[in-house]
C-alpha cells in the first residue's frame, strides 16, 4: 500500500461508500458488493442479487452497478479526493466489475461545482412512483436534464416525448409488455414474490426490494394485491392489465428513453447506469419526479440476442414488436441500443422511501 493511499482516512472511504450504498437500482435490488483494501475499492456483482429472469446476462445488474459506480465517482469529486477508476474485463462473479483507487495526491477536480450539488442530493433522491400533475416541464429544465445525462461522458443520449398522443402510444406499447410480464409465470413469480415487499415488516427485514407502500395509493395497492395469484392474473381481462401504464404516462410531463450506438452489452448497460445516476440526481435537484420503466430493454435482449430462451414464439414476437414500435416513437434506429425508459413528472415528493442494505452487508474489508 502506497504512502499516498495510506493517507486516505477510513471516514473518507466510508463517505464514498455511503454514496454508493444509496445509488438507485432496478427494483431496489442493490446487486453490488465491495471489497476494500487500503484505499482501493473493488466493486463486484452480487450473484445473490443478479439471478432473475429479467436480468439476462446480468444486463440489469450492470445498469444498477453503473449507478453505484457513478455515485462513488460523484462522491470522490465532491469531496476533493483524487481517484482512478479502472473498468475490468468481467467473465464471472469472481471478477471485479471495476476498481476505484483513492489517493491524497494533488489533482482532485470538481466539474464547475456540479458534482458537489449532485452529492448533496444523494440522500434525498428517490424513485417517485406517484402520478404527476400533468404539467409540462419547461425546455430549460429539460435541457439541464439532458446535460446531466451527457455529463457522465459515456456516450449515452436521451430522447423524450411530451405530446399527449405520443405519451399515450408509448404507454400502450409498454403496457402490453407489462401485461406479458404478469402473464408469464416465472416473471410473475419473481415480481410478486421476490421483488415486492408487501408489508413494512418485510421491507425492514430485507432492506431491499420494492416497498409497496412507496406507491402511496391504497386503491393501486389493493389492485396489485389482487394480482398476487397467477391464476388471478390469467382471469383478468387483457385491457385491464394493460391500462395502468398509459394511465400513469398520461399524468407525466415527458417519457424518456436512454440509448447508445451499437448492440446491447453489459458494458453499454453499465454506461447507461452511470448516466441514469446523474439524471436521477439532477431531477431531484430540480424537483422533478423520476421513475424508471425498465423491463422492455432486458426482455428485448433475451428475445433478440439469446434466442428467446424461456419465451414462447408468440411472446418473443410481442417483445420484438414492442421494441420496434417504441423505436418509432423516439426516432431511434436499429443500429442503436435502447437501454432504459423512464417517466419524468411534476409531482409531490414521496413520503415513503425505499430501504437500503447497510454498509456492513455489502462491504468486506481486507487488511
Amino acid at each position: 500500500m502506497s504512502e499516498a493511499n495510506s493517507a486516505i482516512g477510513s471516514e473518507v472511504i466510508d463517505q464514498v461508500l455511503e454514496a454508493g450504498r444509496l445509488a438507485p437500482s432496478a427494483a431496489n435490488n442493490q446487486p453490488w458488493k465491495v471489497t476494500v483494501q487500503g484505499a482501493q475499492i473493488r466493486i463486484y456483482a452480487d450473484p445473490e442479487h443478479s439471478n432473475s429472469f429479467v436480468d439476462i446476462d446480468q444486463t440489469m445488474a450492470f445498469t444498477s452497478l453503473g449507478c453505484f459506480i457513478e455515485h462513488l465517482v460523484i462522491a470522490c469529486r465532491a469531496l476533493g479526493v483524487v481517484h482512478t477508476l479502472s473498468m475490468q474485463q468481467w467473465s464471472g462473479f469472481a471478477d471485479p466489475v471495476a476498481i476505484l483507487t483513492l489517493s491524497s495526491g494533488s489533482g482532485a477536480r470538481m466539474i464547475s461545482g456540479s458534482d458537489q450539488r449532485l452529492f448533496d442530493l444523494v440522500r434525498t433522491r428517490c424513485t417517485n412512483r406517484l402520478p404527476g400533475d400533468g404539467r409540462i416541464i419547461d425546455a430549460g429544465t429539460m435541457k439541464s436534464l439532458s446535460e446531466a445525462v451527457a455529463s457522465a461522458e459515456v456516450g449515452i443520449r436521451i430522447s423524450t416525448v411530451s405530446d399527449p398522443d405520443e405519451k399515450a402510444r408509448i404507454g400502450r406499447i409498454l403496457g402490453r409488455v407489462d401485461r406479458l410480464r404478469m402473464v408469464h409465470r416465472q416473471l410473475h413469480e419473481q415480481m410478486f414474490k421476490d421483488e415486492i415487499r408487501w408489508t413494512e415488516e418485510d421491507a425492514e427485514l430485507s432492506n431491499d426490494g420494492v416497498d409497496i407502500r412507496t406507491v402511496e395509493d391504497e386503491v393501486a395497492i389493493r389492485s396489485y394485491g389482487a394480482l398476487r395469484s397467477h391464476d388471478a392474473v390469467l382471469a383478468t381481462p387483457r385491457e385491464v392489465l394493460e391500462a395502468g401504464t398509459p394511465a400513469m404516462f398520461s399524468t407525466s410531463s415527458h417519457i424518456a428513453c436512454l440509448s447508445t450506438s451499437g448492440a446491447p452489452s453489459r458494458e453499454r448497460f453499465l454506461a447507461a447506469g452511470r448516466s441514469v445516476a446523474r439524471l436521477f440526481l439532477a431531477a431531484a435537484g430540480l424537483d422533478i419526479g423520476m421513475q424508471p420503466w425498465t423491463v422492455l430493454p432486458y426482455l428485448h435482449v433475451r428475445a433478440a440476442h439469446h434466442g428467446g430462451i424461456g419465451f414462447s414464439r408468440e411472446e418473443c414476437d410481442a417483445i420484438l414488436a414492442a421494441d420496434a414500435e417504441a423505436r418509432q416513437v423516439f426516432g431511434i434506429g436499429p443500429a442503436e441500443s435502447i437501454l432504459l425508459y423512464c417517466r419524468l413528472s411534476r409531482s409531490r415528493a414521496p413520503k415513503v422511501k425505499a430501504r437500503r442494505r447497510t454498509l456492513q452487508c455489502i462491504v468486506k474489508r481486507e487488511p
